[in-house]
């Protein structure tokens, strides 16, 4: 995939367009299950590990969505272990601002392939069953 195109000079610093780009990067690398991109990247950028990104899917739109929700709706394995590890450690419960969907809902209603192993990590995590996104 290509590079997101970032304007610098419209408001933005180059390190908020660094960001994006970072940000961006990440989700792509979720979304391919490159768990030794997304450490290399991480490790670089450790503060990106958790951060919201703009995503589009067809079943969902545009939504600003994390590595490891990204990672969840793809059954992408190695790269929710990657996040879910230490140093990363990422919340297995942070939900989506717009929609409240958590990394479980997604991993559930993904369909990927890999779904069941996605969602035994997240509970292994300590993913909590019981939340609720919009739709219930």
């Amino acid at each position: 995939m290509g590079e997101p195109v970032i304007a610098v000079g419209s408001g933005g610093t180059e390190a908020e367009a660094e960001a994006v780009v970072v940000s961006a990067r990440l989700l792509e690398m979720a979304a391919d299950d490159d768990a030794a991109g997304l450490a290399d990247l991480l490790a670089a950028h450790p503060s990106r590990a958790d951060a919201p990104a703009p995503w589009y899917s067809p079943a969902r739109g545009a939504e600003p969505l994390t590595p490891l929700m990204v990672a969840a709706a793809y059954g992408s394995v190695a790269c929710l272990d990657v996040l879910l590890s230490p140093p990363y450690l990422v919340d297995p419960n942070c939900a989506s601002g717009a929609s409240l969907s958590s990394p479980l809902h997604v991993a559930a209603a993904g369909g990927a392939p890999s779904a069941p192993a996605s969602v035994f990590r997240l509970l292994a995590a300590g993913a909590d069953p019981a939340l609720l996104d919009h739709l219930q």
